[in-house]
This record gives C-alpha cells, sequence and structure tokens, in this order.
C-alpha cells in the first residue's frame, strides 16, 4: 500500500530534491527519528510549515509513499515496541548511572527520537528493515469547546529508506521578494 504525502522546504532546498537529492532529518526535534519528514494526506499543512520556516520562499512536493516495512505508531503493537524499547533504554542509563534524555526540552523531542531510532537498530540487527515511521500527532486548538479533535492535528512519516518515495514532484512553490 501507498499514501499520498508532502514534504515543504526552501527553495534553495527544492533545487536539490527536484534533482533526486532529498535531505534526511536528524534534527533533535524530529518527533519520529531520522529520516525525510512528509505530512501524510496534508498539502496545506506542508505549505504551513514551510512557510514558517522559509518565509523568503518555499516549495511542497507531493509523493507516494510506499507503507511496506513501516513502523506504524497508530498501530497498537508499534506503540508497546517503542514501550519496551524505552524500559531498555532506562534501564540501560540507570546501569552506567546516566540521566535518560528529556522529552521536550527546548521544543526538542529527545527521548521519543532516542527511542525511535534505537527501535528501528534493535529491529534492523534482528533481519527487519523500518523502511518509514507514521505517527498521529495531535495539535492546535479544538474547533470548539469540548471537541476531541484539534485543528493542527495530522499524520507525519520519516522516510529512514530513500527507495520507499515514488513519484516525486513540486506542487508548489512561493518566492516573496527580499
Amino acid at each position: 500500500m501507498s499514501v499520498i504525502a508532502y514534504h515543504g522546504t526552501s527553495t534553495a532546498a527544492a533545487l536539490s530534491i527536484d534533482g533526486g537529492q532529498i535531505k534526511f532529518s536528524q534534527n533533535k526535534y524530529d518527533w519520529l527519528g531520522d529520516g525525510a519528514y512528509f505530512f501524510e494526506s496534508g498539502r496545506s499543512r506542508a505549505s504551513d510549515w514551510a512557510a514558517q520556516l522559509h518565509p523568503a520562499g518555499w516549495a511542497v512536493f507531493e509523493a507516494s509513499i510506499s507503507t511496506a516495512g513501516s513502523l506504524d505508531l497508530a498501530d497498537p503493537a508499534s506503540v508497546q515496541l517503542m514501550t519496551w524499547e524505552e524500559r531498555r533504554l532506562r534501564r540501560e542509563h540507570e546501569e552506567r548511572g546516566e540521566e535518560v534524555p528529556g522529552q521536550l526540552e527546548n521544543g526538542n523531542h529527545n527521548l521519543d527520537r532516542l527511542v525511535i531510532n534505537r527501535l528501528c537498530e534493535h529491529l534492523e540487527a534482528a533481519g527487519i528493515q523500518v523502511k518509514t515511521v507514521r505517527g498521529v500527532f495531535q495539535e492546535g486548538d479544538p474547533p470548539y469547546p469540548g471537541s476531541a479533535l484539534h485543528g493542527r492535528s495530522h499524520v507525519q512519516i520519516a522516510v529512514r529508506d530513500l527507495d520507499a518515495i515514488h513519484g516525486l514532484k513540486v506542487v508548489s512553490t512561493i518566492q516573496n521578494p527580499s
């Protein structure tokens, strides 16, 4: 199965992506660990994100992302694997007398990133290649009081194996005058 997803970036970075060189993100704030980040079915969300980070000019790419080999965090079995990995990480840190990284330090998702990257490494050592990590994020204000929905919620995919990306193409660009 595949999903349509969108990647927002600067117009400068878009030139290298259009040439086939999409960049792997390895930032401390990355929710889903290392990978090329896409918003599933979220073209406007990708546009908003790119415009916020790159006000001088931005672009949005559309791609079909294969979900084969996905660590899908909407699946309780995948979440259970994360729970086990966090416990293993915590035990190892305690044995060494080290503190486990905090979750939201300076807006960085340190613990999630570390747990997911380690889980993917352990799965791959066991012969299970994780090509993508998919997560659902609840963000923003509810549209009205009492709603369980939030206005900026989204599904994000971190592509760890770039071969999972197909049909990458620019769908919008904005260049603001300096």
